[in-house]
């Protein structure tokens, strides 16, 4: 494949991995993807792979905080509004999901005594868990209570929390948009999925990586230098070991 075709999703998985890494949830994400491999080796079953809520909302998640691509779009007649705006049929419209991507009135940021800014990178943003009302990826406006906790800070999840939990990706729509959307959508975007799934995958199967520069790994940001074309890279590099871990 040519640089070109790699271009976004080799930062994206780039950044999945620091941030499973930077959040320690490797073993979760080992358990969870473990049952799609053939015993031994890295033949893998990625239909199944494609299928596991933790991996997915990683993914999801993923792009949501690294994409920055806009859409470019023209209207098909003359009239088209959005909300107070008209538009006329030579109109050209530019549309930036890194700001919806952003919105605090919509995307839920987890309980309140357990807060998961916009800007940060949360493994479980997608996913719903039975008996937790404030889960999921969209703000509850209508049920503040629920995010309203009182007692003990939440426990961190575990690979059997996990088995229960619910991909939520219906009413998101508006709001999620790394691919672009309608007709022109990215039509890539299946294979881009499989690929960078099964590199998670198939590198955490293989290695254990070691944080160097912990302090400098919690400090890393998107660089900007892209934007807005593309999955922005890291501002840094940092440093890593890598051992090969044994195969089950």
């Amino acid at each position: 494949m040519s640089h070109r075709t790699n271009s976004n999703v080799i930062p994206a998985t780039s950044w999945a991995i620091m941030d499973i890494l930077r959040t320690g949830i490797e073993d979760r994400v080992r358990t969870e993807f473990e049952p799609c491999f053939a015993a031994g080796s890295f033949d893998v079953d990625v239909e199944k792979l494609c299928s596991r809520p933790l991996l997915q909302s990683i993914y999801m998640e993923t792009l949501r905080l690294r994409s920055s691509a806009g859409s470019v779009r023209q209207p098909i007649q003359d009239g088209f509004t959005i909300g107070n705006w008209s538009f006329k049929k030579t109109g050209i419209l530019f549309m930036m999901p890194w700001l919806s991507h952003r919105d605090t009135t919509f995307w839920n940021t987890g309980r309140d005594d357990d807060p998961h800014s916009v800007d940060e990178f949360w493994a479980e943003r997608f996913l719903e868990y039975p008996g937790e009302p404030w889960s999921g990826p969209i703000r509850k406006n209508d049920k503040p209570e629920a995010y309203r906790v009182s007692g003990k800070k939440p426990l961190p999840k575990t690979a059997d929390d996990d088995k229960k939990a619910k991909l939520v990706t219906s009413g998101i729509q508006g709001h999620y948009l790394p691919y672009g959307g309608g007709i022109k959508m990215c039509p890539g975007r299946f294979f881009a999925k499989q690929e960078m799934m099964a590199a998670i995958a198939v590198l955490l199967r293989a290695c254990d990586i070691e944080l160097l520069d912990r302090v400098g790994a919690e400090r890393l940001r998107n660089s900007m230098s892209r934007f807005p074309f593309g999955t922005l890279v890291p501002d840094a590099k940092i440093p890593i070991r890598v051992r090969k871990r044994a195969l089950r």
